[in-house]
């Protein structure tokens, strides 16, 4: 990512084929590595004339402060449940109030869901993550090095949910796992919990740099089976 936001300086140094302006597309900007996110900043200050950059974020918040601070913000809320659910609906997603769910209630995201064999990886991966015993091992065997970026997508989800339990008694990405969720937030510490959300945004940054993938699943498998080990009554 960083070599990608360095060689843009070439292309915005040529000048555009019809006069028009140009444009940069950065998407999802949340994960920009630090790196990529500090050598972005001078363009981003002080960007050529005719140049637009459009940075599409889910989680702004992520997002470095000073690259915030060179942004212009523009909001766009979903949509009502009930339309959107008809929308997905009528384009015949499968399960699609867990679609929207899943998807933070955004059905664009949710209608992207709706391929590749999400579905049935979903279900095996929170099965194991709802089950009791060695779920460290079993999730460090099931998942592959290529789905590392599901795994740490479906772990935050899953991990969200079981602190939102333990805060406010509310699920809101994985409704059908309700009552797994509800028993791991009794035995779960939210300090711990808290902890691995960080992490998992971490890695989710780290995504599109050379790391080793199997370990960071074996790592995240071990903090998650740590975290919500019973507590001492």
């Amino acid at each position: 990512m960083v070599a990608q936001v360095r060689e843009l300086g070439d292309f915005l140094a040529v000048t555009s084929h019809l006069g028009g302006h140009k444009v940069v597309l950065i998407q999802p900007a949340e994960r920009l590595h630090p790196s990529a996110a500090n050598a972005l900043l001078k363009t981003l200050e002080e960007p050529r004339a005719g140049t637009v950059f459009m940075l599409v974020s889910d989680r702004p918040q992520q997002l470095l402060p000073t690259v915030r601070s060179r942004c212009f913000r523009i909001d766009f809320p979903v949509p009502e449940g009930g339309e959107a659910l008809d929308w997905l609906r009528a384009n015949n997603v499968r399960e699609p109030e867990i679609a929207l769910a899943q998807a933070g209630f955004a059905p664009l995201a949710a209608l992207e869901l709706d391929q590749d064999g999400f579905w049935e990886r979903r279900r095996m991966l929170s099965d194991l993550l709802a089950a009791q015993g060695e779920t460290a091992s079993a999730l460090a065997a099931t998942v592959s090095a290529e789905e590392l970026p599901l795994l740490c997508s479906l772990l935050y989800r899953w991990c969200y949910d079981v602190l939102s339990l333990r805060l406010s008694g509310r699920v809101r990405y994985n409704p059908d796992y309700a009552k797994s969720l509800r028993r791991i937030a009794d035995n779960a510490e939210v300090l711990q919990l808290q902890g691995l959300i960080r992490d998992l945004v971490s890695a989710s940054r780290a995504l599109e740099h050379p790391l080793n993938a199997r370990l960071v699943i074996e790592q995240l498998a071990i903090r998650y089976t740590r975290t919500i080990a019973r507590r001492e009554s």
